[in-house]
């Protein structure tokens, strides 16, 4: 009887553990180079023999490594943590595996550089799974023609085979496509994915057919949001250099009525292409918020040319509060049709609405701002309201649009045929446009600085109060943090100020303490300001006031491979007795002990157990505790 009440405590014990698998179900991986140097994981340099990656003390030395070692094992949740450094020969990678998290140090931290190598062969990597997340590092000097899909593969990222809820977050693809090829990031039919933060630069400038971003077929969903397209080029007749949305797959001309795209608080900068320096849209749906295209040109062939800023031969395209300023003729020259935006209906009917935007410094052949030639059957259609069109001779040059409005957009010029005529319902002056506040860097190509760049803003409590801890891999004219503090998520006060470093391309470490803390919810977040006045908030965090009752002793649990058991590390000595409990993914009782916890307490592991993962589970009067531990005897 005395038995069986134990075991079933210890099912008791397990059905809880099983229910709670999201919350502590993951397994950190890790990865290092040579050198401790700046780490903020690792205190062990990376070495490839079998068994490492597990803990920061011994990191695997490359992703490669580790992905054959421990790929067939990866479960949803888990993250790989790429420390500070650069890392080579990392590439042709295919990734099927569901929820995994490639988490680098810092943007200009972690940088993974094939160098170059492998001409029109080598990518990063192919995903396939879903759910797959990269954060914080730099993918660069990869070549890759189109091994996936030939002509429309990615230079380092490929995103296909129905891969959907990708998340490329803070991440900078640079100088990938040196010797020629597709963009530096591809998403293929059936994908959907989100690139937040970060940007594509110098993919790759003045050398070669490369461009930034291509969705390339149907059912496709792309969101970007507050990232940065610059510098990035195709030489020859190729379109689109910042964003290329291709309506072509199989060979044949697909209207992608089901591929959206949509960007928001975004800057195109100074790409250039033979039409659509920024963005060339061939079919789907784009909508374009809070944006800046600012100096792109298009003009690499002697042919006529359309759109620096954009470029549409079909689709529907909805911007709003965007400003297109200053996009220009290419180098190559060529009669430039709309430097801002050159409109004709080759592949299929054109929609194209503007909401409050403005136009400024743009200079075309024929149409400054905006052309407009229909082909064919094939409509062409303008709706624009409440718009700011330069005052030049030819701000809107109309060839043949079915339709053109404009309501409330002032009186611009209209030139070319003009049949039918451009419709104004109102020749008021549109309301004063204010530029968005976009993402920003310094520097070209090389030499290309991001604004601060946050790795990690959290918090926690201490017997005198909250101890908050933030950290910076870059900053960029960064005078000072507020801190913020609110009991409810909504309003909130500033209770602190925290100043800058300025300028910085190393990680530097921040903390501050807040002495009065009450109240169970106490949410935090940082505003930042630039020494212009400019900010940025950063996200909001919540501390728990639960310090004078936490008891909890056990800090952490991992798999020693040196002595072949799982080492649990402790607070302090605890002589009350623990239960701990291994099971199998299955729920399977394989190894049940009673311990006496130390600061560092190593459960043997018999021969019986093979190598494989387990769920540990720790209990005691304090607390219960799990982990998800990777058994990987030598």
């Amino acid at each position: 009887m005395y038995n069986f009440k134990i075991k079933l405590a210890t099912l008791l014990l397990l059905s809880t553990i099983f229910l709670c698998f999201d919350s502590f179900g993951q397994t950190k991986y890790y990865v290092n180079d040579g050198s401790t140097t700046g780490d903020v994981w690792c205190t062990g340099i990376g070495n490839n023999s079998a068994g490492r990656g597990l803990n920061p003390a011994s990191p695997k030395l490359t992703l490669t490594s580790l992905l054959t070692e421990y790929g067939a094992i990866l479960t949803p949740g888990d993250t790989i943590k790429i420390e500070t450094g650069t890392y080579n020969n990392e590439a042709n990678l295919t990734f099927n595996k569901l929820g995994i998290t490639f988490l680098g140090a810092g943007n200009n931290l972690t940088i993974i550089d094939n160098l170059g190598a492998g001409l029109a062969t080598n990518f990063f990597m192919y995903v396939t799974g879903n759910n797959v997340t990269f954060k914080n590092l730099t993918l660069q000097g990869y070549e890759n023609n189109g091994t996936q899909t030939p002509g429309h593969s990615g230079q380092a990222l490929t995103i296909g085979n129905g891969a959907t809820g990708i998340l490329v977050e803070n991440v900078i693809l640079s100088n990938n496509g040196a010797s020629g090829g597709n963009p530096s990031i591809v998403l293929l039919a059936n994908s959907s994915a989100t690139i937040k933060g970060g940007g594509g630069f110098c993919n790759v400038w003045k050398t070669a057919y490369t461009g930034g971003v291509e969705v390339f077929g149907d059912y496709i969903t792309l969101n970007i949001q507050d990232y940065i397209l610059s510098y990035n080029y195709k030489t020859g007749a190729y379109d689109g250099g910042g964003l290329l949305m291709n309506n072509y797959s199989g060979g044949t001309e697909n209207p992608m009525t089901h591929t959206t795209v949509n960007i928001t608080n975004t800057k195109f900068f100074s790409n250039e292409a033979s039409d659509g320096g920024a963005i060339s849209q061939r079919g789907g749906v784009l909508n374009v918020t809070d944006c800046i295209i600012d100096g792109n040109m298009a003009g690499q062939t002697s042919t006529p040319i359309y759109g620096a800023g954009l470029r549409m031969t079909g689709g529907t395209a909805t911007f709003t509060r965007t400003a297109f300023t200053n996009n220009i003729n290419g180098t190559s020259g060529g009669t430039l049709r709309g430097a801002a935006i050159g409109l004709f209906s080759l592949n299929t009917n054109i929609q194209l609405t503007l909401n409050n935007c403005y136009f400024s410094g743009n200079n075309g052949a024929e149409g400054d701002d905006i052309y407009a030639d229909k082909n064919s059957a094939k409509t062409v259609n303008v709706f624009a309201s409440n718009t700011t069109f330069s005052g030049s001779a030819d701000a809107i040059f109309n060839k043949d649009a079915d339709l053109i409005q404009l309501t409330n957009c002032g009186n611009p010029t209209v030139a070319g045929s003009n049949s039918p005529p451009v419709t104004k319902v109102n020749i008021l002056a549109p309301a004063s446009f204010t530029s968005p506040t976009t993402p920003s860097f310094t520097g070209g190509c090389g030499t290309i600085v991001l604004p601060v760049e946050l790795t990690y803003f959290n918090g926690n409590c201490t017997e005198n109060g909250a101890k908050l801890k933030w950290q910076t891999a870059s900053e960029q004219n960064n005078d000072y943090f507020n801190v913020e503090k609110s009991y409810d998520g909504v309003n909130f006060n500033v209770i602190g100020k925290v100043n800058g470093n300025g300028n910085s391309n190393s990680i530097i470490n921040y903390q501050f303490e807040d002495y009065e803390f009450s109240g169970n919810k106490n949410y935090y977040r940082l505003t930042q300001f630039d020494f212009n006045g400019e900010s940025a908030e950063s996200n909001i965090i919540f501390v728990q006031n639960n310090c004078s009752q936490n008891n909890n002793t056990i800090i952490d649990a991992y798999f020693n491979s040196e002595n072949n058991g799982i080492t649990i590390t402790s607070k302090k000595d605890d002589e009350s007795l623990s239960e701990i409990f291994l099971t199998d993914l299955a729920g399977r009782i394989v190894l049940t002990q009673s311990m006496e916890l130390t600061l560092k307490t190593t459960l043997p592991i018999p021969n019986s157990i093979s190598n494989s993962i387990y769920i540990l589970g720790v209990k005691n009067s304090n607390q219960t505790f799990f982990k998800k531990i990777l058994v990987n005897k030598q």
